[in-house]
């Protein structure tokens, strides 16, 4: 079951030429000072720590000591919204884990398997089995371009959605707006209309927070967001692998838009397993004058 176009206050934008909204309202008196919550589900890589059979210092630790050192794959929480941005393999685990009791919505940035292969699980922690009754439809946003290569690596959304229709689809494109209650969510394309990976803007009229996690060494947009109270983006690689973003490359672009914080998440096993847990802490007092953070699972954002 899916539709392009309305559905549960999703709108397009009306000038395509503007690349988000970044004209935050004057905040109504009587409305008094929001906060938005942001909940990282997990902050791990593609690989959560600790690995599978891995007996290294940073995976041991993770194991004897747990959270901050655990983490499970990459994925957030908008309270506001009662959203999950991402579901990774692990996404039951990391649900309990962080209390979420209820879940109205899930958004997908792209279908690689750390961000997407927990479909089923969401997708029918609302359906009752015994009855084959859905007792709670997830309302599920995807866009366009990511869709058309995920239904082809993970065919088994089409019998979630056709058969036994646990979510309702959305597909969405480049800069449009979904509304959920008083928030606003626009899927971001990383690099022009044939972009098969994108992050997500967030806003409730005041406050900003762009979600870029994964893959972001193609994200040529980013410049263009210059007014964020937080971006949530990809770690980068501490080492010098040419695949992906390095740490240093990602420094360079917050300096660049300059947003007032940022949380670094999709922190990697393997980075860590080469530079060593303590690595972190070097980095953050050789860039001191950076304001970011290392995200760990459960962490609570206050916007």
């Amino acid at each position: 079951m899916f539709c392009k176009g309305m559905h549960y206050g999703f709108k397009k934008s009306s000038n395509k030429s503007e690349p988000f909204l970044f004209t935050p309202k004057e905040k109504d008196s009587a409305r008094g000072k929001r906060i938005m919550q942001i909940r990282i589900v997990g902050s791990g890589g593609s690989i959560p720590t600790p690995k599978i059979g891995c007996s290294c210092s940073v995976c041991t630790k993770a194991r004897e000591v747990g959270k901050p050192y655990k983490r499970n794959s990459n994925s957030i929480y908008l309270a506001d919204a009662k959203a999950i941005f991402d579901c990774p393999e692990d996404i039951s685990n990391s649900v309990n884990e962080n209390g979420i009791k209820e879940i109205d919505a899930l958004f997908i940035t792209h279908w690689h398997p750390d961000h997407c292969f927990g479909l089923r699980l969401l997708m029918q922690y609302g359906y009752d089995f015994y009855s084959e009754r859905v007792n709670h439809q997830l309302s599920l946003f995807i866009p366009e371009n990511v869709y058309k290569i995920l239904v082809k690596v993970y065919p088994a959304i089409k019998f979630q959605l056709e058969n036994l229709g646990t979510a309702k689809l959305t597909l969405v494109a480049d800069r449009e707006i979904i509304t959920i209650n008083e928030m606003t969510i626009q899927p971001i394309d990383f690099n022009g209309k044939d972009a098969d990976t994108f992050g997500f803007l967030l806003s409730d009229g005041s406050k900003n927070v762009l979600y870029s996690p994964c893959d972001t060494l193609g994200f040529i947009t980013y410049h263009e967001f210059k007014k964020l109270d937080l971006w949530i983006t990809e770690c980068g690689c501490f080492s010098d692998y040419k695949g992906e973003i390095s740490f240093e490359k990602t420094i360079q672009r917050i300096n660049e838009i300059n947003p007032a914080k940022t949380i670094f998440t999709h922190i990697e096993e393997e980075e860590l397993n080469m530079a060593g847990w303590e690595y972190m802490e070097t980095l953050k007092e050789k860039y001191c004058d950076t304001n970011f953070e290392f995200a760990y699972d459960t962490m609570i954002i206050d916007v």
